[in-house]
């Protein structure tokens, strides 16, 4: 995951010396909970005076770099992930989420911060036209309201619009918003290979915990996933995650990247 993705995934980036007790590796992930001492925020929201931030260590080599961590002044990425839950976790994997804190690193987490808000920013204020209706986005209406109708027809709305491709990411995340209608199916089975019948399941919540998970698999890319469903915060964050996507695709449009 690109840095400029785990902030936007994180609901804050703090700074401060390691602690806590990291145990030792026995075969199976471990749960830790790194202690921050003297914290600084570098970028997000605000927090409680000494924040620990809950850690699952799947193996040797994690549990033994924050061994090495210990002590030593880290800067973290983390958030808030689950409905009904307060607890700080890690927005990605611990080698993406948890490093040595230097001054260059803040620096360059801010200047990230900066770049993502002008990137959310830009997309906003270009929605008129990202969001004119198309024949694409005529299709992705058609599914879009197809998905609040049961599990069966929300099974192959969902695969009508992986179906469609990239042409439909812009047209779903425009319709993000608007999709705050509750999913009534229960569980949802997602084809997971086009070649055999293999499946994931899910139990979102809302729709647009429906729409998150196919921009992630159009995109590959997530901001913490609802698709099993999730708080308001996390729908908020979730959704300001896919607008800055977009913000960043036209920033590389627009320079001439490819």
């Amino acid at each position: 995951m690109p840095t400029w993705q785990t902030l936007a995934a994180s609901d804050l980036v703090v700074a401060g010396e390691c602690g806590g007790e990291i145990p030792v590796f026995a075969g199976r992930p471990v749960v830790i909970q790194l202690k921050i001492t003297r914290p600084t925020i570098v970028s997000g929201s605000s927090f409680e005076s000494e924040p620990r931030v809950e850690v699952v260590a799947a193996t040797n080599t994690e549990v033994e770099y924050l061994q090495g961590l210990r002590g030593k002044e880290v800067l973290v990425f983390a958030g808030v992930y689950g409905r009904g839950s307060d607890t700080l976790r890690l927005p990605g994997s611990v080698g993406g989420s948890v490093f040595r804190f230097d001054d260059e690193l803040a620096e360059a987490v801010r200047q990230l911060a900066r770049e993502n808000t002008r990137s959310y920013e830009l997309a906003r204020a270009d929605k008129a036209h990202l969001c004119a209706v198309t024949p694409v986005t005529r299709q992705v209406d058609k599914r879009i309201a197809e998905l609040g109708k049961g599990a069966e027809a929300a099974e192959k709305a969902v695969q009508g619009l992986i179906d469609l491709g990239w042409p439909a990411f812009r047209a779903i995340v425009c319709s993000l918003e608007a999709a705050n209608g509750p999913y009534v199916g229960g569980t949802l089975r997602v084809r997971t290979s086009a070649g055999f019948e293999q499946y994931a399941f899910f139990k979102p919540e809302k729709i647009v915990d429906i729409l998150d998970l196919v921009l992630s698999t159009l995109s590959g890319e997530s901001f913490g996933s609802i698709a099993s469903g999730g708080s308001e915060k996390e729908r908020a964050r979730a959704v300001k995650g896919w607008w800055t996507f977009l913000g960043r695709e036209l920033v590389g449009a627009r320079a001439g990247k490819p």
